[in-house]
C-alpha cells in the first residue's frame, strides 16, 4: 500500500531520503523525481485541462521520459551518437516489425493494442466458456494537446496467444480505419506478430496459418491508412494491456463516454463513428474518450 511509503515521515525530504536508503534497484534520485513530475504534470491536466489520467498512463510517461534521459546521457557522452538520430529524423526510425525500445521516436497518432488468451471475464459468454479479451488504446496528437481513446472489446475464442494478439491488432486497425486516422503506428507486444504484419504479405513460410486471416484484413487496412508497425515492451503497453484483462461491463451496447470538452456534449464524433461496428466479427463493450 502507498500509505505505508510515508510512514513515520513528516516531510517530503524525510520520505525521499528513506527511498533512497531503501536499497532498491529503483530507487535512484533520478527515478524518484521522474516519477514526481509525471504525477505533478497528470495533477495539473485534471485541474486546469479537466482530462483524467489513468495511473496507468503516468507509469508509462515516467518509462518513457527515462528512455529519453537515458538516450540524452547517451548521446551527450558520445557512447552512442546514433540513438540521438533515432530521436530526431524519422530517416533512422528501426525497421518496421523491430523492437523500438521508446515510442517518444514515433510520431503521429500511436496505436496500441494487446489481447487476454481465453478470457472469462466477457459478458455473454455462458459458464466454463472463454473468448478473447481486446484492448486498444490510441494516443492522437490534436491542437494543444492529445485526444486519448481506450477501448475494451473482445472476440471468439481463439487457438494461442499470439492468434489472439492478431485479432486485437485487426480490430485495431478497423477501428482506425472507422475514426479515419491516417499515418498512425500500431504498436504490439508480440514481437512475431510485429514482424509478420511488417512484412505486408501472409504468404511468407514463418507465418502462422492461424494468424494469416487476422494479418490479411489489418493488411487491407494498414495499406489505406499508410500505417507501420513496430514491437515494444509490455512496460510500454500497459494500458491496453490492462484493459484486455479487466473484467468487462456487461451490456447489451457498447458504453460510450467522452470527456473531451471540444467534442459536443450530445454527439461525440468518436462515439458516432464507432456506433455501427456490428458485423466486424468483433464485439465492443466500452469506449473512453478523454
Amino acid at each position: 500500500r502507498s500509505d505505508t511509503l510515508v510512514h513515520n515521515h513528516d516531510s517530503l525530504l524525510s520520505a525521499i531520503t528513506s527511498f533512497l536508503n531503501s536499497g532498491h534497484p529503483f530507487a535512484s534520485m533520478q527515478n524518484i523525481f521522474n516519477f514526481l513530475w509525471c504525477i505533478w504534470k497528470a495533477r495539473n491536466e485534471l485541474l486546469f485541462e479537466h482530462r483524467k489520467v489513468h495511473p496507468n498512463k503516468i507509469h508509462i510517461m515516467a518509462a518513457n521520459t527515462d528512455c529519453a534521459l537515458q538516450a540524452e546521457a547517451l548521446v551527450s557522452g558520445q557512447v552512442y551518437s546514433s540513438f540521438s538520430d533515432s530521436l530526431n529524423n524519422e530517416q533512422h526510425i528501426p525497421l518496421q516489425g523491430t523492437t523500438i525500445k521508446s515510442d517518444l521516436i514515433i510520431k503521429g497518432t500511436k496505436i496500441y493494442s494487446d489481447a487476454a488468451f481465453r478470457s472469462s471475464k466477457i459478458p455473454g459468454i455462458l459458464r466454463g466458456q472463454v473468448g478473447t479479451g481486446i484492448g486498444i488504446y490510441f494516443s492522437i496528437p490534436v491542437d494543444h494537446g492529445e485526444l486519448n481513446i481506450q477501448i475494451q472489446a473482445s472476440a471468439p475464442v481463439t487457438t494461442d496467444p499470439t492468434h489472439a494478439e492478431a485479432k486485437a491488432l485487426s480490430c485495431a486497425a478497423l477501428i482506425a480505419n472507422k475514426l479515419n486516422v491516417q499515418q498512425p503506428t500500431f504498436l504490439t507486444d508480440c514481437l512475431p506478430l510485429a514482424s509478420a504484419a511488417a512484412s505486408k504479405t501472409i504468404s511468407h513460410p514463418a507465418t502462422p496459418w492461424n494468424i494469416r486471416n487476422e494479418l490479411a484484413s489489418f493488411n487491407s487496412i494498414y495499406s489505406i491508412l499508410n500505417a507501420q508497425v513496430f514491437h515494444i515492451s509490455r512496460n510500454l503497453n500497459g494500458v491496453a494491456h490492462n484493459l484486455a484483462q479487466q473484467v468487462y461491463q456487461a451490456s447489451d451496447q457498447p458504453l460510450m463516454i467522452c470527456s473531451t470538452r471540444s467534442h459536443d456534449t450530445n454527439l461525440c464524433p468518436v462515439a458516432a463513428a464507432l456506433a455501427q461496428f456490428s458485423g466486424t466479427g468483433f464485439q465492443l463493450h466500452k469506449v473512453y474518450c478523454y
